[in-house]
């Protein structure tokens, strides 16, 4: 039986997962009621595809994957014609990513969302072609121990679901043919169509390594009719790409995506201890108020915030501490977290007394980010100076960050909730 079960929660309510595209997903969407308009506005008044640029962990899958739910549910209601579904995956870009490969992991997709989706795209009246000649080319048969072809009445049962390769099944005549399927059901940027996701584009470390994936999958899947885009990603790496000549036009304008604000995060966390409740009284680690206190110490990262929620259950699970009311688990979160603080503080003994300037500067004039074209405002005379205090932090896991010679604008130096603490410390364990 997991911790949560003995808790009363059907499931961990401190999960920093994407919240799913579901009816449950978009009650526990909070906050972001204004993000959600915008990107739900853009989808469908604008042939650019929708950009999505915040920090890591402040919530930009979960945004997507709501709108695009939202989205596929409003057809034919309120004015809304455009019928837009949004895959069940989202797609990322990185420096071992090939264009021929993404290209077919798209189409792939697009193949299984016609087929789960037909019956609502028929009874949209849409044009929609027979998906059973489709199957044959994502049903690649396996060979059993027992010899033969396992063939099972009734379906797809006990055949893999990857592309068939074998002699007959090109992978060109694929793609055409869901090209040819998206165009014949989607005739034009008015229809809707399958809404896609590039995630994290931050992992191609610069900004000219996503310019040019982006631009090689550009006439093959970014100009698909019947395909409508969001990128998201953070540190600048979306802006930056989207300047490229060759994309201008086909992606709008980033959305700014910011921490949740204050007055919604007690709820973001009453939510979730409703809903993933089994019993009346649940056992609460950390309610509304304990989690602000943790969202405020890790500088307001909601990814962060329920990572150590979920940590600070353990602990009190594991140290059989019994608080009987919240007042008390609160105390017990406030010891907890000037502990994990003291700890960090204690794994960076190697810093030198310039790292630290360093350290405090990047927080306190910076607010945790910074990109190594500011070399100057920490006192520096190029950003090489720079790079071995930056390292030096690194080794105490206090910072983070990707140093290059490109993208000196892009804020690439950022603390790391192990630094947030050693900040609250510092503070005199207050907020900053």
């Amino acid at each position: 039986m997991s911790l949560w079960t003995d808790f009363g929660f059907r499931e961990n309510p401190y999960s920093a997962k994407q919240l799913p595209p579901t009816d449950e997903g978009e009650t526990l969407l909070v906050g972001r009621d204004a993000e959600l308009r915008r990107l739900k506005r853009v989808l469908t008044s604008t042939e650019s595809h929708p950009t999505v640029e915040g920090d890591n962990g402040v919530g930009k899958s979960s945004l997507v994957a709501i709108a695009g739910y939202q989205m596929m549910n409003a057809h034919g209601t309120g004015g809304i014609q455009e019928l837009l579904i949004p895959l069940d995956r989202h797609f990322q870009l990185t420096a071992e990513t090939t264009s021929d490969e993404f290209e077919r992991n798209v189409y792939f997709a697009v193949a299984h969302a016609f087929i789960q989706h037909h019956k609502r795209i028929r009874n949209a009246n849409f044009d929609m072609p027979d998906v059973g000649s489709i199957e044959p080319w994502l049903v690649k048969p396996q060979t059993r121990s027992g010899g033969g072809i396992a063939t099972p009445a009734g379906g797809v049962a006990g055949r893999d679901r990857t592309m068939n390769t074998s002699s007959g099944f090109d992978e060109s005549g694929f793609r055409e043919a869901m090209r040819s399927w998206l165009r014949q059901t989607f005739p034009a940027p008015q229809s809707g169509g399958f809404i896609c996701v590039i995630d994290n584009l931050e992992l191609l470390d610069t900004s000219q390594a996503a310019r040019k994936q982006l631009e090689e999958i550009r006439d093959s899947v970014l100009n698909t009719q019947g395909l409508r885009w969001v990128l998201c990603g953070a540190r600048g790496i979306v802006r930056s790409a989207a300047a490229s000549p060759r994309l201008s036009g086909l992606l709008a304008e980033p959305m700014e995506i910011g921490p949740i604000p204050d007055e919604f995060i007690p709820d973001v966390v009453d939510r979730r201890l409703e809903i993933y409740g089994h019993v009346s009284d649940p056992f609460v680690p950390v309610d509304g108020y304990g989690f602000l206190h943790i969202y405020h110490v890790l500088h307001r990262n909601l990814r962060d915030a329920f990572q150590y929620a979920e940590r600070f259950a353990l602990w009190l699970d594991d140290s059989g501490f019994s608080p009987k009311t919240g007042e008390e688990r609160f105390e017990l979160l406030e010891i907890w977290l000037t502990e994990q603080a003291d700890a960090s503080a204690a794994a960076s003994t190697g810093v030198t007394p310039r790292a630290w300037e360093v350290f405090e500067r990047l927080q306190s004039d910076f607010g945790g980010a910074c990109s190594p074209g500011d070399f100057a405002h920490f006192g520096f005379t190029t950003t090489q100076a720079m790079r071995p205090h930056i390292r030096n932090l690194e080794d105490a896991n206090l910072v983070k960050s990707k140093l290059t010679d490109d993208d000196k604008r892009r804020k690439t130096i950022g603390l790391t909730p192990a630094g947030w603490l050693v900040a609250y410390k510092r503070a005199g364990y207050r907020f900053i």
